[in-house]
């Protein structure tokens, strides 16, 4: 059986649930700053899904 961190989980769902969303090609989580960064094509994609989907994942976002 494999264990990870929860630190090495969160990074895994939050990049998950952003890169199954169209239009997104790369995602890095950065959770010690608190600071995602994405790569995404913005005629497939917008800010507010990608807010989305990581308040699914149960984080809040900060503007």
């Amino acid at each position: 059986m494999y264990k990870a961190c929860p630190v090495v989980i969160v990074k895994w769902l939050l990049r998950g649930a952003l890169k199954e969303l169209d239009g997104v090609s790369a995602a890095e989580v950065d959770l010690a700053a608190g600071k995602v960064e994405v790569a995404f094509d913005e005629s497939k994609v917008n800010i507010d899904a990608m807010k989305d989907a990581i308040e699914e994942q149960g984080y809040d976002i900060e503007d």
